[in-house]
């Protein structure tokens, strides 16, 4: 059996959740001659604690409407059983039910964007999934997180060398907000990360430590924007740029977090660990968004 699913280039966290769900269970039914293949288009799959690209016997990532019949050509010239999930929701998903003839088994998953995040619509989505291809398991019905715990470990070890090092202590015994920015122009939150340096200002052992993760400029002359104060609360410099294991260590070990990474935001929930998303917002309802975070803020930092 061939299992290929074509993904949402626009479905955000609850597609990729959604997704996890869908390949941890099929690992559950595949033998040795099955793989599982993912198509995808207008976007670049990146590693992240959700999403493992190993688990794909194939990721293709198609550019162009032409690359597409080349697919479907390639796809249909395999006469082996193919079952085919259509995570796509755009003419796309239909385009390739239609083309594909031989030996498939096609589902349309319809995802309900209203409830980003929600376990509930995930799990029911899967449920009505299961009963489509008859799955002989016990059905996995929350993401499966890809971190390692050896990897951890090390993880947690170089943080607190480093630190200790640099005349702190250990990770967990620091008191600091984790900012955590995704985007590769984090510009476009200076409001937001001015205003929470200037709330963070009154408290005094309370540090900052940042990460960028597709930020390839200079950080310095970023940093630089936000004055002597804030550049003395910010430590851990050697974690500017880090990967998943050091970004989840410090979420576990803050006080808060303030990130733009949605898929970081989720995690940090499933963690018990407060956080605020960073959303860019239209002008027109700037003032009521500034409202809002400055009250969440504020309540966070009276509970440092």
């Amino acid at each position: 059996m061939k299992y290929i699913i074509l993904s949402n280039p626009n479905g955000g966290l609850q597609n990729l959740l959604l997704l996890n769900i869908i390949v941890e269970n099929i690992k559950k039914l595949i033998t040795i001659e099955d793989e599982i293949s993912l198509i995808l288009w207008g976007t670049k799959p990146e590693e992240n604690i959700y999403f493992k690209k190993e688990n794909f016997k194939s990721l293709i990532n198609i550019k162009g409407i032409k690359n597409h019949y080349r697919v479907i050509k390639k796809i249909n010239r395999d006469d082996s059983k193919k079952t085919i999930i259509d995570l796509s929701e755009t003419f796309l998903g239909r385009f390739y039910n239609f083309f594909i003839r031989k030996n498939k088994f096609f589902f349309h998953v319809i995802n309900n964007k209203t409830n980003i995040g929600g376990d509930k619509k995930i799990i029911d989505l899967f449920k009505n999934l299961s009963k489509k291809l008859d799955l002989k398991i016990t059905p996995i019905l929350t993401p499966t997180e890809y971190l390692n715990i050896k990897e951890l470990k090390k993880s947690t070890d170089y943080l607190n060398w480093t630190f200790k090092s640099s005349g702190h202590q250990n990770i967990n015994k620091i008191r600091f907000v984790y900012v955590l920015i995704k985007s590769e122009n984090p510009e476009i939150f200076l409001e937001e990360l001015n205003f929470l340096f200037k709330c963070l200002n009154e408290k005094i052992n309370l540090k900052v430590i940042l990460t960028f993760q597709n930020f390839e400029n200079n950080s310095d002359q970023f940093i630089d924007q936000f004055g002597e104060k804030i550049k003395d609360k910010i430590i851990g410099r050697d974690f500017w740029n880090c990967d998943k294991n050091f970004i989840v260590n410090l979420i576990l070990n803050s006080r808060f977090v303030f990130t733009d990474d949605e898929i970081y935001k989720y995690y940090s929930a499933k963690r018990d660990k407060y956080s605020i998303l960073l959303e860019k917002v239209e002008n027109n309802s700037k003032t009521n968004e500034n409202d809002l975070l400055r009250n969440r803020v504020n309540s966070l930092i009276k509970n440092c």
